[in-house]
């Protein structure tokens, strides 16, 4: 019994290390094939287990309107992880209650952002908190979210 549990352990081990040579052989392929300059492919980390960090998520503005100027919002955020980013989403609502609405948020100038406009919020309940959060899901298929962001308000465009 002894015997096979180590001829087990044995093979653990053989396996362990043909993946982390395929992953060295992978990184050297990607880095021959481009000429030996540095090149935007990330190779996952088998010991990554958490999801993404965040860092310094900004609004463009506290408040926006479906008719008033300002008529949208951009959330900003730096997302990081070891493993690489998959995706990041923005989430919002209006209010706290009700269904929320998601939408990717695209990669410009190793910053995260998504533009709202207020004719783009789903009907409902249109004026109050505007409240949001930001998931993000690393090459490994870690997940994280952001805190709940209420510092943004959707206003009623009021004129005299």
């Amino acid at each position: 019994m002894r015997e096979i549990h180590s001829h087990a352990y044995y093979r653990l081990g053989l396996v362990k290390a043909s993946i982390l040579a395929i992953v060295f052989l992978i990184s050297a392929m990607a880095t021959d094939a481009c000429q030996g300059r540095a090149t935007d492919m990330v190779v996952p980390t088998p010991h990554d287990a958490a999801g993404p960090a965040f860092h310094r998520i900004t609004t463009s503005s506290k408040s926006f309107s479906v008719e008033c100027f300002p008529t949208s919002v951009t959330v900003t955020a730096n997302v990081a992880d070891p493993s690489g980013i998959k995706r990041v989403s923005l989430v919002y609502r209006v209010g706290t209650a009700g269904l929320y609405t998601s939408v990717d948020m695209g990669y410009s100038n190793g910053e995260y952002r998504v533009t709202v406009k207020g004719a783009d919020v789903p009907y409902g309940k249109r004026y109050g908190v505007w409240e949001f959060y930001i998931t993000a899901e690393d090459l490994v298929g870690n997940q994280s979210q952001s805190t709940l962001d209420r510092s943004v308000e959707m206003l009623a465009c009021v004129s005299s």
